[in-house]
């Protein structure tokens, strides 16, 4: 059965399904009183909606007055009815959206620069195998316990590469704005679920350095920067685009192992795991799709 989430987790949820191609569905549940909504995703579009008012959109309008709710997230391998995109129920959930935010009962997504578009049209570097290997764990001090949760895999469903790794064309894979926006908030909920054990302070500053190694080897995360309110950025000026989509979800990996490693020096390995385990786990069947995997 899938688990289900308390609707404060509803906008990185939604956030989540618009940032991956494969279909989603999203269960909304009111637990307060009678309400029940199927938000249907594909290609990180709404496309269809069904709810217990008379129509979608009053169904949509009924959400902005909940206030107390479950949602469950369901992978699907096909939706019903016409897969186009419906710009007014897209806009009728962003309405909702943004009234349950103001109330405090979805919890909101901070606006975070999303890299910038692709101009050139040179080849990418070749993706040589999974980033595994490649991960960066030198700490400043040593770190025990088993191995990272964090692992790529392999973006099995890139055009263009192969068992052999062949290379892929600018156009072919880079990263998306909401791909962006999905990193960004799987960065920040790790910090705040490692808060919960070391301080937020201490989190924050774990993120930090393990962002300024790991950036030594792991070129796309040179232009990142942690800023004041804990919420991974590009540093002014910065572009995304000369990267391609596995080389910086690579170094996301990377990023995210070093800091596990750092929280076991402190809370053990076991404790550090579950840390990055329990902050991802909403986000995890999209997070898989952009190509990072954590293993519970």
């Amino acid at each position: 059965m899938q688990r289900a989430y308390p609707l404060a987790q509803l906008s990185e949820m939604i956030a989540a399904a618009r940032a991956q191609p494969r279909p989603a569905r999203l269960v909304l549940r009111n637990t307060e009183r009678f309400g029940l909504i199927h938000l249907y995703f594909a290609h990180g579009r709404l496309v269809r909606v069904e709810g217990h008012r008379e129509t979608p959109l009053r169904s949509l309008e009924d959400l902005a007055a909940w206030r107390v709710g479950a949602v469950r997230r369901d992978d699907v391998e096909e939706l019903p009815g016409a897969l186009a995109a419906d710009p007014t129920l897209e806009a009728a959930l962003d309405y909702s959206l943004r009234v349950l935010e103001s109330h405090g009962i979805s919890r909101a997504i901070r606006s975070v620069t999303p890299p910038a578009p692709q101009q050139a049209q040179q080849p990418a570097p070749a993706i040589r195998g999974t980033a595994g290997p490649s991960m960066v764990f030198d700490l400043d001090a040593s770190a025990p316990g088993a191995p990272p949760t964090v692992t790529m895999d392999g973006l099995p469903a890139l055009a263009g590469v192969g068992p052999q790794g062949e290379s892929i064309t600018a156009t072919a894979d880079r990263l998306t704005d909401p791909q962006w926006q999905l990193i960004a908030i799987a960065v920040r909920q790790v910090v705040e679920q490692a808060a919960q054990a070391i301080g937020l302070t201490m989190a924050e500053g774990l993120m930090r350095r393990a962002l300024g190694r790991v950036a030594t080897v792991k070129p796309p995360l040179r232009g990142m920067e942690l800023d004041a309110s804990g919420w991974l950025r590009l540093a002014p000026g910065v572009s995304l685009a000369g990267h391609s989509r596995y080389e910086i979800v690579e170094a996301i990996a990377a990023l995210l192992g070093n800091f596990e490693l750092r929280c076991a020096s402190l809370v053990g390995a076991e404790r550090a795991k579950q840390i990055i385990t329990a902050a991802t786990l909403p986000l995890s069947s999209s997070l898989a799709q952009v190509g990072l995997a954590i293993s519970g």
